[in-house]
């Protein structure tokens, strides 16, 4: 039977299957990492090309601890990519350069990566999103600013 709407599809139910497990079945007993929802939302507004994003997300599956800096070797994101080693070395000096990342060297020449200036880059993002929202609310409770609100969405 095929649905008439959309609305036919969502979930009545209790919210139940919120465990990330219950979704995704076996797929998350090798691993799985927390991403902000707004690093995707606002990837354009960010200025992230899809590989750069891809890079970002690589060097945040190895981001446990919030003053944690990592350390995945360039040819480890390369392989997983599909990608040239020298692809994934242009993604990070360019997510270095919108200051998404700070790319430092070791004594002995390794690199590894802070990834506190896309937390804090995220965190403004993120607080001017909830900002837009709560500007779009409170126009579609005024009968004269739902219209604008529709169209600001």
């Amino acid at each position: 039977m095929t649905p008439e709407t959309l609305d036919e599809l969502k979930g009545t139910g209790p919210l139940s299957g919120l465990r990330i497990k219950d979704r995704w079945g076996v797929a998350v007993e090798p691993g799985f990492q927390a991403v902000p929802d707004v690093l995707i939302l606002r990837q354009g507004k960010l200025g992230l090309s899809s590989e750069e994003l891809n890079v970002l997300l690589n060097l945040t599956l190895h981001w446990w601890r919030e003053d944690d800096v990592v350390f995945p070797r360039t040819a480890t994101i390369a392989q997983r990519m599909g990608v040239s080693l020298r692809s994934v070395q242009r993604a990070t000096k360019s997510l270095e350069k919108k200051g998404l990342v700070k790319r430092q060297k070791t004594g002995d020449g390794k690199t590894y990566y802070d990834l506190k200036p896309l937390r804090a880059r995220l965190q403004l993002v993120a607080s001017k999103l909830l900002e837009e929202r709560e500007g779009i609310s409170r126009k579609q409770k005024s009968p004269s600013g739902a219209a604008e609100a529709f169209e600001a969405a």
